[in-house]
């Protein structure tokens, strides 16, 4: 693994108009096939993000918080570990949202989010809670709440069908 750049964290109410992806959080880290280790939580909360958020084998050792972040053009999360909390909480995404083989180590917190497009999250893994309440989502949601490791809970006011 190599790891990649220093912290990430923007101020509230900021826009990001760029692509977050491996070319930004591990600059140098040329193949997709390399795992990245972003050093430190990645904080994103209240931005907005125009382009695609997307990370494909990256480490995050920490949080990753997009509470409450504007994405208009989706989120995507492939062969991804986050070793703290995910929180879309409050969240909007105007596209998909795509969480395929992602490990989170700590809880998946999806509360008060709307998500236009599709929720997907095949194969995914979280050792703390996962949340959902009152999220809503517009597209047809492949699975409705990510498959758990045998230690994780689904918190909401009902069970996932």
């Amino acid at each position: 693994m190599i790891e990649g750049g220093g912290p990430v964290s923007v101020p509230s109410g900021a826009a990001i108009v760029g692509t977050i992806d491996r070319t930004v959080l591990c600059p140098g880290v040329p193949d997709d096939a390399v795992p990245c280790i972003v050093p430190a939580p990645l904080k994103l909360a209240c931005t907005q993000i125009t382009a695609p958020l997307a990370l494909r084998n990256v480490v995050v050792d920490g949080e990753l918080d997009l509470s409450g972040a504007d994405l208009p053009a989706g989120l995507s999360l492939e062969s991804s570990e986050i070793l703290g909390d995910l929180s879309l909480t409050g969240a909007r995404v105007g596209g998909d949202v795509l969480l395929d083989r992602v490990l989170v180590g700590g809880a998946t917190l999806v509360d008060r989010a709307t998500i236009e497009g599709r929720f997907a999250a095949p194969a995914c893994a979280a050792s703390g809670a996962c949340r959902s309440t009152r999220a809503a989502s517009r597209g047809a949601p492949r699975s409705a709440a990510p498959r758990s490791a045998a230690t994780s809970r689904w918190v909401s006011g009902a069970d996932p069908p």
